[in-house]
C-alpha cells in the first residue's frame, strides 16, 4: 500500500501539447467571433426594425 501523499508532494497531472492548446485556442477564437457577429446581427435587426 502506498504511502499517504504529503501536502509539499508535486500534483502529477497530463501534459498537453502545443496541437491540443492551438485546437482549443482556435476554437476559443471562432466562439467569440460567433458571439460578436451574433450581436452584431441582433443589433442591426433591431435597428432596422425602429427606423
Amino acid at each position: 500500500m502506498p504511502a499517504p501523499a504529503s501536502p509539499t508532494d508535486p500534483v502529477k497531472a497530463g501534459v498537453d501539447d502545443t496541437v491540443s492548446e492551438g485546437i482549443q485556442a482556435g476554437a476559443s477564437v471562432l466562439g467569440g467571433a460567433g458571439v460578436v457577429l451574433g450581436g452584431l446581427w441582433i443589433y442591426r435587426r433591431r435597428h432596422a426594425l425602429t427606423n
